[in-house]
This record gives structure tokens, C-alpha cells and sequence, in this order.
């Protein structure tokens, strides 16, 4: 972390607008190292915008386009960022979700130390309050010169509020950087601010006179900090006017519906992480991709192979009632090693992108929603090839083992017919396969599943806000790797027709 200068500048002349709303209108911001200043403002006017737009981050809005103007500083390369809604990664531990970051064993010591943190604890298994102090321990471990906090002591009672205060001014003091927090809670910024700043819906910051200078918030009396924080909320009532904002020559930014350029890109990424898990010591990588596969192949597993005995069923059901003067296992010696090896690549990948796609489309993009991908992304870490590229590799060989598993289901009730029928044929049948050539089939397994995995992780990695949202991206993750595969299987059908 750097230590020379004093001051950080953040935005100078920047103007914001999302659609046709001006969120910021030509405004500059400076903050101090040692100091904290605090950014209050009505839910709604940007604050959460203006912390993407500073920090290099794509806002979690998938419906409008921002269009920024102005000169950006220092916060994107300098900066450390913690959502409200952030925290540990669910299927790492607290040590793990700190290395990450930086693999320091003694200043990750320290911080889990400052923070009571149980190394071995799981993330899932933390308190809001333990997982905000794990996203703000692993914020400093990355040693920027700035680090601002969303909303960090909502949820949290007043002994945690008193905690947190003390905190976040001595690492200011101690560390010497510049602390910035967004707050309701008139309270906590007269605990804590040594600046405050106000932005209304008019596009402008405002200085807010702070409280009077105060040794901590436990310090004081309860009358003297009810009082601090009565006048503050009567100061900033006076700054909330909303007024009629000119419209910006902005229209709606949308996507294409395929996103093909999105599926090349997590390909692309996807193969490079499997250097990054076999070829280099990557632990956390490599523990991501082991919770990846678990999820869409150990967990939702059973699908494929359950549709495959269905089918298997369904096939001998037809044959029996269909071919009344060939018997079945006649047909099932001619015929089964084709229907198997030309079924199951591309049906069995649109069942794995049903089942385990969906399963591990929500994990990630719950992870996008909570803004803990984009938290590590302004820490520096690669999160392409560490979390989505892993995630990517676990969902293609889920796809590739989804297609063995329903071959065999399928394989095994023709196996079985032929065994109980008693007509000698069932070696007949397994010869039959030895003769084929499997090679094409091989190819579009794998194929498919590499298919499958790009659309599911693009779909899931996309900006979401809320819950809703994921189910929406889990929803389209399925409809379109499915049209991927039967669009890809169509086009080898005809290459293969006219080839002939």
C-alpha cells in the first residue's frame, strides 16, 4: 500500500445518467487518508452507482445503459469495495476466502485475529454481521489505499455499531487510508464520520457540517448522541428535493438474445482453467471446481440415468407392439447400438442442462447477485479463471458424464430384456457395439458438454439484482443451451447428409 499523499481523488467533473435520470451532474470528489467521510443520500438516488461506476464495475441493471462522462481517479486501481451484501464465497472457508486475496499467512493471522474469526469455519455457517467482517478483512488484506463500505451496519445492534465504529477508525488511523461508507443511520455517521457528504436527487454532493469532534461512539451519553444524530437527520431533510431531471439522448441498451460472443468467451476461459487446475497450485480454484462438479453431477446425477431406463422402457415398449412378426431382441441386436450411440450425446445434454445446469446456474448466480464476484474483481483477483473457469469445467464433465450415465441406463435395459428373454442374443448385442464406430459419438459428447457449460455460466455470470432475477437466468440458462444443442445436432445431421 502506498503511503505518500494525503489526499485520494476519486471523480473530478463526473456526470452519471441511467436512462434518462441524471444521477450525478458534474460533481468532484476528494477524500483524505486517516479519515473517514461518510455518504448519505434517500435509497434510490445512486450511491450504489456512483461506488460501480468509480470502481470499474459493470451496476447490477440489466434494463438500462449509464452513460458517464468526466474524469475518474484513483478508486479502481487504489480502492478496496464492500457490498452490504457481501461476503465469503459459500463453498470456501473463512481462511480460504482470505487467500484469495493474498496467501499470507501471518497478516491473515492477524486479521482473523482483529476480527474473531474461526479460520476453519465455513462461510455459509457465518452470521450478516461475521460475513460482512470477513468481506472487510479481506478488503484490507488486499492493502488499497481506500476502502468503502455499502451500508455496513445494517442489521447490526448498537454494541456491534459501537464495535464497528472503532474499528473503522483505527484502521483509518492505523493503516492509514481513506475509509468511505454509505449510511442511513444518522447514529452511526455521527459516531464515525470525520466528513460527511450528502447527494441528493438534484446530481449533487453536498458538505454536511459534522457533529461536533467525539472520542467514540460508546464515549458519549445517550442524550448527546441523540441529539448529534436528531440535528443531522434535520440538517439532511432539507437537502431531499426531488426535482425534475433533464432527459439524456439515451436509449436502452439490450443484448443479444444468444449472446454468442458470451458463449466463446467462457469457452475460452473455461479451457484455460483447466491449466490452471491440473497445471498450476491453485487451492482455491481447485476447491471451486470440486463444489462445481459435486452440484451438477453427484447431486443432480441421478436424472440422466433415471430418463435413461424410462426411454430404455419406452424403446422396448414399441418394439413389442410395433414389430409383431420380428421379435424384439432381433430388432435390439440390429438396431440398439445405433439408437444409443446417436440418442444420447444430445438428448443426454439437454437433460444435464435441465437438471444440472439449473442447479449450478444458481449457485453462481446468486453469488452475482450478492456482489461477491464483483467485490473480488476490484481486489484484483482473477475471477474468470479461479471461480467461473473451475465452475465451467465442472459443468462440462457433468455433461460428459451425464451422456455415459444415460448411454449405460439405456445399454443396460436392452442388456437385461435380452438376458431374461433367454434367446441368446445379448452377446450378440454387446459384439454389435464393438463394431461400431464411436468416435463421432465421443466428439459430440464432449462437444456438448463443453456447449452446455458455456451457455449455463454466461446466463448465471450475468448482472442480476435480486432473487428474481437468478430464477430468471436459471430459466434462460436451460432454454437456451437446449436450443444450442439441438441447433448444433441439426447442422452435423446436415453436414453429414450432404458428405454422404
Amino acid at each position: 500500500m502506498e503511503s505518500a499523499g494525503k489526499t485520494l481523488l476519486l471523480c473530478r467533473n463526473l456526470t452519471i445518467y441511467l436512462g434518462r435520470r441524471c444521477l450525478l451532474s458534474n460533481v468532484s470528489l476528494q477524500v483524505e487518508r486517516g479519515r473517514v467521510t461518510v455518504l448519505m443520500g434517500p435509497s434510490g438516488v445512486g450511491k450504489s452507482i456512483l461506488a460501480d461506476v468509480m470502481f470499474g464495475l459493470q451496476p447490477s441493471r440489466r434494463d438500462n445503459q449509464l452513460n458517464v462522462s468526466g474524469h475518474l481517479g484513483s478508486a479502481s486501481e487504489e480502492g478496496a469495495l464492500v457490498f452490504q451484501s457481501g461476503g465469503g464465497l459459500p463453498h470456501l472457508k473463512v481462511s480460504e476466502n482470505l487467500h484469495l486475496v493474498r496467501p499470507n499467512k501471518g497478516a491473515i493471522a492477524q486479521l482473523l485475529k482483529d476480527f474473531h474469526l474461526d479460520p476453519g469455519q465455513p462461510a455459509p455457517t457465518l452470521s450478516g454481521g461475521q460475513n460482512r467482517q470477513l468481506a472487510t478483512a479481506r478488503a484490507l488484506l488486499a492493502e488499497r489505499s481506500l476502502l468503502w463500505l455499502d451500508e455496513p451496519a445494517a442489521g447490526l445492534d448498537v454494541s456491534k455499531v459501537d464495535e464497528l465504529c472503532r474499528q473503522l477508525q483505527a484502521h483509518a488511523s492505523q493503516h492509514h487510508i481513506a475509509v468511505v461508507v454509505t449510511t442511513h443511520r444518522a447514529e452511526f455517521a455521527v459516531a464515525v464520520a470525520d466528513q460527511v457528504l450528502f447527494l441528493g436527487f438534484g446530481g449533487k454532493l453536498a458538505v454536511v457540517d459534522p457533529p461536533a469532534p467525539s472520542e467514540g461512539f460508546a464515549a458519549q451519553s445517550t442524550e448527546w448522541e441523540a441529539g448529534q444524530a436528531e440535528a443531522l437527520e434535520a440538517r439532511l431533510r432539507t437537502l431531499i428535493h426531488p426535482q425534475q431531471q433533464p432527459p439524456a439522448p439515451v436509449q436502452s441498451r439490450r443484448r443479444h438474445p444468444l449472446d454468442l460472443w458470451g458463449w466463446i468467451e467462457r469457452l475460452l476461459t473455461g479451457l484455460y482453467s483447466i491449466l490452471v487446475l491440473f497445471g498450476w497450485r491453485e487451492r482455491e480454484a481447485r476447491r471451486t471446481f470440486a463444489h462445481a462438479f459435486r452440484l451438477a453431477a453427484i447431486e443432480s446425477g441421478f436424472f440422466t440415468p433415471f430418463i435413461g431406463f424410462i426411454f430404455g422402457a419406452i424403446f422396448l415398449l414399441i418394439f413389442e407392439l410395433s414389430f409383431a412378426f420380428i421379435s424384439t431382441g432381433r430388432i435390439l441386436v440390429e438396431f440398439g447400438p445405433t439408437i444409443v450411440l446417436r440418442l444420447s450425446p444430445g438428448f443426454a445434454a439437454i437433460l444435464v442442462a435441465a437438471s444440472a445446469g439449473s442447479t449450478l446456474s444458481s449457485w453462481i448466480g446468486q453469488m452475482t447477485a450478492n456482489r461477491q464476484l464483483d467485490a473480488l474483481r476490484v481486489l484484483g483477483v482473477r475471477v474468470h479463471t479461479r471461480i467461473v473457469g473451475p465452475a465451467w469445467v465442472g459443468m462440462a464433465l457433468a455433461g460428459v458424464l451425464g451422456t455415459f450415465t444415460f448411454a449405460l441406463a439405456l445399454t443396460s435395459v436392452f442388456v437385461a430384456y435380452l438376458w431374461f428373454s433367454g434367446d441368446g442374443s445379448m452377446m450378440a448385442l454387446l459384439d454389435r457395439f464393438a463394431f461400431h464406430d464411436t468416435s463421432a459419438a465421443l466428439a459430440k459428447t464432449a462437444l456438448f458438454g463443453m456447449l452446455i457449460a458455456s451457455v449455463i455460466v454466461t446466463c448465471a455470470v450475468e448482472p442480476k439484482r435480486d432473487a428474481g432475477e437468478v430464477a430468471s437466468a436459471v430459466t434462460r440458462g436451460t432454454i437456451r443451451a437446449s436450443i444450442a444443442v439441438m441447433l448444433l445436432e441439426l447442422v452435423m445431421l446436415s453436414v453429414q447428409v450432404f458428405t454422404q
